[in-house]
């Protein structure tokens, strides 16, 4: 007997879904949105793996601002 993987399915396939698109309209939210968190969560991670990595090395991270991380609700959903 194979293994079955259970693929979970793209966001572009989820903001296609009639459902989500129904619940994000009630609940105000864009797709912009939620690209926009994604992408700063993004950038969160690559800039915790890059300290961490840096940690490991035994040096500090030159480039690590955490400054650019911080979103505010508001910034997302003017």
């Amino acid at each position: 007997m194979g293994k079955t993987r259970c693929a979970e399915p793209s966001l572009d396939e989820l903001f296609g879904d009639i459902a989500v698109q129904l619940l994000m309209r009630r609940d105000g939210v864009r797709e912009s949105d939620i690209r926009a968190l994604l992408g700063q969560v993004k950038q969160a991670w690559a800039a915790t793996s890059a300290e961490t990595a840096s940690k490991r090395a035994g040096r500090s991270p030159s480039n690590h601002n955490p400054s650019n991380l911080s979103c505010s609700r508001s910034a997302l959903c003017s």
